[in-house]
């Protein structure tokens, strides 16, 4: 029993401390064999949270991606390279009339009876046929309400292997801009009040009537009607009568003509007339029954009138071999008719030595115009209408030869532009104005001075050189000098005439577009060009008193160049009324009559200074 106790005594202690260390080996490797696996649940944990975070991140991109689009002025589309749509944004919807939630998951092709065009699924195949973006001018004629003209932007996106993945298309609403630009071109090309054509627009039909029958070797005659005494209704009976007086007898000279034949208005009571085909005794034939389409009283509410007119005829080519010339033996014409007392009409006939010099002449003595000192610049004030304040002038080229009865510059110009005789008449003006506002600037640091050049200064960068050497041999400071080209300049959308008027901008000179609303120039044009002055029209601003829509027209010129951070210049101002509306519509210059005509240089300061004496403060 003892040894029992004993042995136990021994034994226990081993048996136990052998125990107690197999427990602690067995915990131990436990504990070893679960770190790795405690630490790669640590790292699943990290990396799944950093996922979730990474989805959450991408979540919100994605968001911000989807409200950016959303929130996006264009229509937006993405497209399956199978043509099943994958997103479209709301503004698409808006534009073709269905729901984005119809559209997304379903072809494309289901929809063309509903307003997307036919045409723009040929653009599409155009541009991944190419692999090249696509970019045109696209109308979704169902749109509402009338229909939709857009700028589209078809572009395929590929993967690493050069497959397509999808399409997409960028649609930019461009309405509202056509329906401007529409009203625009109306404006400037026919008569409010007649609706017919106005007299920019009529010569310019004159023009290409003239240049078609040169070429095809025939002939046509050309009317001008002149409403006798009509002054004496607007004067005594008011202009709300002349206007439907003008408006009926348009009418009425419409339905005596013939198809094919031109009806124009030249201003007021005068009409132009083009007869196509017709000479000698059936132009006399329709000259009689124009006569007799005025003669007809008209019933008005206010009672009835009697009208006549004075009727002038000139022949192509027997009177005259260019559109000018032949307007003037028309005009001639009329006028003689209204000497004989008016109510009838009158051909012209050519008489030696009637005044109208011949283009050779013109050309002869413009080669010697210069070393004569027969030229000169005439200047009108242009002025801040907001403060009443002179701020520079416009420099106007005027012609003295007593030979020629100092031609008019819309008689020569051109003539000088087709021979090149414009370059150094052109180089002459622009040394004498910047000579004339270096002496001014003595009077005003801010003086500016504006002159007209024509893109044939423009050839070979002429202008550059000419620019240079004018304010280099004057001392004028680049920014005093205003630089006036006209919409004609752009029309070509030429590189090297941009990057001159950008080498023009760069040197400081301020650039002016001259006689805007006239042309094609649209907001497009503008935006491309470094134009610091835009100047409307004379004919928007003649009809402002009387036309809403030419008042509209005006604002919305207006609030452009602002937009395009442009100064605006009203021309042509001539009563106070036109002066205050172009004021409240926020035009910032005005020149005009109501100041002065255009006046020699040696008249200039003293007008300047009776001018500032007049004005309060």
């Amino acid at each position: 029993m003892r040894n029992q106790q004993w042995l136990f005594a021994v034994i226990a202690p081993v048996l136990v401390s052998g125990l107690a260390l197999w427990l602690v080996g067995a915990w131990l490797a436990l504990i070893i064999g679960l770190v790795p696996l405690c630490a790669l649940a640590l790292l699943l944990l990290r990396k799944l949270h950093t996922a979730q975070s990474r989805a959450a991140a991408l979540k919100s991109e994605l968001n911000k991606l989807l409200f950016g689009l959303e929130k996006s002025p264009q229509a937006i589309l993405f497209v399956e390279a199978g043509g099943v749509v994958a997103y479209a944004n709301s503004n698409l919807g808006e534009l073709i009339g269905i729901p984005v939630k119809k559209l997304i998951g379903r072809s494309l092709l289901e929809y063309t009876d509903l307003g997307i065009p036919s045409s723009l699924f040929q653009d599409i195949s155009t541009a991944v046929g190419k692999k090249e973006e696509w970019h045109g001018e696209v109308f979704f004629e169902k749109a509402p309400p009338t229909g939709r003209h857009t700028i589209t932007t078809c572009s395929p996106i590929y993967d690493e292997g050069d497959k397509l993945m999808y399409m997409l298309i960028l649609i930019d609403d461009i309405s509202d801009e056509k329906v401007f630009a529409q009203r625009m071109y109306t404006n400037a090309h026919y008569d409010a009040v007649t609706g017919l054509p106005n007299r920019s627009y009529s010569l310019e039909k004159l023009e290409q009537a003239t240049l078609a029958a040169k070429s095809k070797e025939s002939t046509f005659t050309l009317i001008h009607l002149n409403l006798d005494r009509f002054k004496l209704i607007n004067d005594s009976r008011g202009h709300g009568l002349g206007d439907k007086v003008l408006n009926q007898i348009a009418g009425r000279l419409r339905n005596t003509l013939y198809d094919g034949d031109l009806l124009g208005n030249l201003g007021g009571d005068k009409f132009l007339i083009l007869l196509q085909n017709q000479r000698d005794e059936n132009a006399v034939r329709t000259a009689l029954a124009l006569k007799s389409a005025v003669n007809e009283p008209l019933l008005m509410e206010e009672g009835e009138l009697t009208l006549s007119a004075s009727i002038g005829l000139a022949i192509f080519p027997d009177d005259a071999n260019s559109a000018p010339e032949l307007m003037r033996c028309a005009e001639s014409a009329m006028y003689y008719a209204r000497e004989q007392g008016g109510d009838g009409f009158y051909r012209y006939r050519h008489k030696p030595g009637n005044g109208a010099a011949s283009r050779l002449a013109i050309e002869s003595h413009l080669r010697h115009a210069i070393s004569r000192n027969e030229m000169s610049l005439a200047f009108q004030p242009i002025i801040d209408i907001g403060h009443n304040r002179l701020v520079g002038a416009e420099a106007l080229l005027r012609w003295h030869n007593s030979e020629l009865k100092n031609p008019s510059p819309d008689k020569f110009i051109q003539i000088a532009e087709e021979t090149g005789l414009i370059l150094p008449i052109g180089d002459w003006a622009l040394e004498e104005a910047c000579l004339h506002a270096k002496r001014w600037q003595a009077y005003d640091p801010d003086f500016v001075v504006a002159v007209n050049v024509c893109a044939r200064q423009f050839e070979k960068g002429h202008i550059l050189t000419a620019v240079e050497r004018a304010l280099s041999k004057t001392g004028l400071p680049p920014r005093a000098l205003e630089l006036e080209v006209t919409e004609r300049l752009l029309m070509g959308n030429d590189s090297l005439t941009k990057s001159i008027l950008y080498r023009l901008k760069n040197m400081g000179i301020r650039l002016s577009l001259d006689d805007f609303g006239t042309g094609y120039a649209s907001l497009s044009y503008l935006k491309q060009y470094p134009f610091d002055v835009l100047k409307i029209d004379r004919s928007f601003v003649a009809d402002c008193q009387h036309s809403e829509q030419s008042r509209q027209l005006i604002q919305a010129i207006v609030n452009m160049a602002h937009s395009l951070q442009m100064e605006v210049v009203g021309e042509g101002v001539e009563q106070l009324e036109q002066r205050r509306l172009l004021r409240e519509a926020g035009c910032d210059m005005a020149q005009g009559y109501l100041f002065t005509p255009a006046i020699p240089a040696d008249r200039f300061t003293h007008w300047a200074d009776q001018y500032l004496q007049v004005q309060p403060g």
